[in-house]
């Protein structure tokens, strides 16, 4: 999938910005202790360290939502062209504005956010561990009479970690995020237009992709119901609401695939579309209207949401 593939590129960038960062932070670890600086100075070292690469990774998010979002608008509405559903591509529903502002608001799952705080060393036990790890070096360093070298390299393993943990928590966001943007897309097709969609799961299919993920390969269901996998029910791979160890470290993604419409069906996603194409300015502020309700409604009340409820859109 072009889309999937975008994802693994955009993340393979920002492993090289992380290994980047981790050699500047080894950098200035050496520089720190040949300047005789201690726990304080390494502490406040990481925590700038932590914090630039969790900026990175929020700002690298913001890419992988915006090109997942429409490169599954471009799918649905290929699809629906080859279909004859549609007569052409349709304008996609959310402006740049509104996809960026909905991945803002996306909350992190909980295992996530404390990935983060420590990274950041934000988590007070996190922070009281790793000053407690670091003392430890600098008073077995003392003890034995260690070089400036040697003290370097052992402080350089003891934050290792945090490249460590950084990957994890891009490879884990990137997924995510492409997914629930991929969700998104369909749920705003589905109600502008009242196409019926499914999904479909596709596992990496790699020697570390879990057995329950593996069995889930091209699982095909509807668009608002859940995969089941390994006995636990998800929306889409790294579903927030799942569990971490069946979520964390995934790599697999999903699809909305057009089924066949019934000839009602058709004629009505046909109409709503030339009503669009006629009605542009009024479709974008009932637009606006609709997105400000979605977003204050809870996840069952969205389901309830119809757009166009009050509008005269049959010819």
């Amino acid at each position: 999938m072009i889309s999937q593939e975008l994802v693994y590129e955009r993340l393979r960038r920002l492993e090289l910005i992380i290994d980047a960062s981790n050699e500047l932070k080894n950098v200035g670890i050496r520089a720190t202790i040949e300047a005789g600086g201690d726990v304080d100075d390494i502490v406040t070292l990481m925590e700038h360290f932590g914090h630039e690469t969790g900026e990175d990774i929020r700002m690298a998010m913001a890419g992988v939502f915006d090109d997942a979002y429409a490169l599954q608008h471009i799918d649905i509405s290929r699809q629906l062209t080859e279909r004859n559903v549609m007569d052409n591509p349709f304008a996609i529903v959310r402006t740049h504005e509104e996809i960026r502002e909905l991945m803002e608001s996306l909350e992190h799952p909980s295992f996530t956010q404390i990935a983060f705080e420590r990274l950041g060393l934000t988590d007070p036990i996190a922070r009281q561990d790793f000053i407690d790890k670091l003392s430890n070096i600098f008073v077995d360093a003392l003890t034995e009479g260690t070089s400036i070298n040697d003290l370097t390299r052992r402080l350089m393993r003891a934050t290792d970690y945090q490249r460590y943990q950084a990957k994890r928590i891009a490879q884990t966001e990137t997924m995510r995020y492409a997914n629930h943007a991929r969700k998104v897309c369909a749920d705003d097709i589905a109600n502008t237009y009242g196409v019926r969609l499914n999904k479909r799961w596709y596992s990496a299919l790699m020697e570390t992709t879990r057995d329950p993920h593996r069995d889930a390969d091209r699982q095909e269901v509807g668009k608002d119901e859940k995969f089941d996998v390994g006995g636990e029910l998800l929306m889409y791979p790294l579903d927030p609401r799942g569990s971490p160890e069946n979520t964390i470290n995934c790599h697999c993604s999903h699809v909305y695939i057009v089924p066949r419409q019934t000839t009602q069906a058709v004629d009505d996603i046909r109409q709503k579309q030339s009503w669009i194409s006629n009605n542009r300015e009024e479709y974008r502020r009932l637009s606006q209207a609709y997105q400000a309700r979605w977003k204050v409604a809870s996840e069952e009340e969205r389901q309830g949401l119809d757009f166009w409820q009050g509008i005269n859109w049959r010819a």
